[in-house]
């Protein structure tokens, strides 16, 4: 992850998101990576290797999210605030990351993560709505997520009036590329489905959301998921698409749209980021200022063209002190720091800051449409 952070177009295809669920990430420490803009989180093993989940979120849902849990190295449990939930009620997502089977985690840490997994959703069901995302490592193929035929004998419900009940039912068929039967993990999957009430949303938002999520030599499967309270599929998600393979992972992304009453009125927080740049700009009245700063320094520049010449394989370290020691000269007289603010959407809607007017560029009379759609052409 933090090589990848460091590619311009990796950027790009996730700065397009508010909220990243990154997983196998085998990161370390948390200075190690940062994605401007964003809020991060982030989960390593303590007790060996591999793994990891990171999660970045935009700043300004800073005041709408929570990170609640951390459980056994591979679950990071969220709350999203429920003044921006359709029902009004906190949902709980778990962002996680399932080791494969006979992996090296289970011997380190001896614990069964679907156990865990299933305890927390029972839990965080009886305060709001619950949502699982992530690698889950199984497949489930077309498997039924729902107990089939789940009613009981309407005489014995009206006689026995204290039995309590929410039987399962099919909300619609669920589509899927990947339809090999169910392995060990996903008949898992399935289990915590119908004991739960949670159902997979994959394959239940057309056939971009039915795709394979994952491809290596071997072939393809679909082990990445969407799950959430049956009530909830439909009120709580807008869009679930599988988005194409990319150089960055052998998973392909999941992008999941939900609904979220978010307004102006709500984002009434400044989340505008301030920074700080170098600028170089060259005054014609420190020539002489630079001149005999240079003068005065000479010895250092004829101490650098001997070591050239005594040690010609270290030509490398002498090109570099050479600019370093030009650098420590010249920028006291052409570099000066500016303060540049990247406006966030709450400034710019209110118009909080009537000075972005001043940063309008007016183009010159003989730049014409023209050479605009050169320019655009040439970048």
């Amino acid at each position: 992850l933090v090589r990848k952070l460091r590619d311009k177009e990796f950027v790009q295809i996730v700065s397009e998101y508010d909220v990243l669920c990154l997983s196998e990430c085998w990161v370390k420490c948390p200075d190690e990576f940062e994605l401007d803009g964003y809020e991060k989180k982030y989960l390593a093993r303590s007790k060996c290797g591999g793994g990891g989940v990171v999660l970045f979120y935009k700043k300004w849902l800073c005041q709408f999210i929570d990170v609640i849990k951390y459980e056994v190295d591979s679950m990071i449990w969220l709350k999203f605030d429920k003044r921006i939930m359709p029902n009004n009620k906190n949902l709980y997502m778990c962002v996680i990351y399932m080791p494969p089977d006979r992996n090296v985690y289970y011997k380190k840490y001896n614990i069964d993560v679907f156990d865990v997994l299933q305890e927390q959703i029972e839990l965080f069901a009886t305060l709001g709505t619950v949502s699982v995302i992530g690698d889950l490592n199984g497949r489930v193929g077309i498997e039924p997520d729902f107990i089939v035929e789940d009613t009981l004998d309407k005489h014995l419900l009206d006689t026995i009036d204290f039995i309590s009940y929410v039987s399962d039912v099919k909300i619609t068929d669920r589509l899927s590329e990947d339809l090999k039967a169910p392995n060990g993990f996903g008949r898992r999957i399935l289990d915590i489905c119908k004991s739960t009430g949670l159902r997979i949303c994959n394959g239940r938002f057309g056939t971009e959301s039915s795709k394979y999520t994952f491809q290596n030599k071997n072939g393809c499967s679909l082990i990445d998921y969407m799950l959430i309270s049956q009530d909830n599929i439909f009120t709580f998600i807008k869009a679930l698409t599988v988005k194409d393979f990319n150089m960055f992972s052998c998973h392909a992304p999941l992008s999941v749209e939900l609904y979220l009453n978010v307004d102006t009125k709500i984002n009434d927080q400044c989340t505008c980021i301030k920074s700080v740049l170098n600028r170089v700009k060259w005054n014609e009245g420190f020539k002489d200022g630079l001149v005999n700063d240079m003068l005065t320094n000479v010895q250092k520049f004829d101490d650098l063209m001997l070591n050239l010449t005594e040690h010609e394989n270290d030509i490398d370290k002498c090109v570099g002190d050479l600019n370093n020691l030009l650098t420590e000269i010249c920028e006291q007289y052409t570099k000066t720091e500016v303060e540049f603010t990247d406006y966030c959407e709450h400034c710019i809607d209110s118009n909080a800051n009537k000075s972005r007017k001043s940063f309008v560029k007016i183009d010159k009379p003989w730049i014409s449409e023209d050479c605009k759609n050169l320019y655009r052409q040439y970048k």
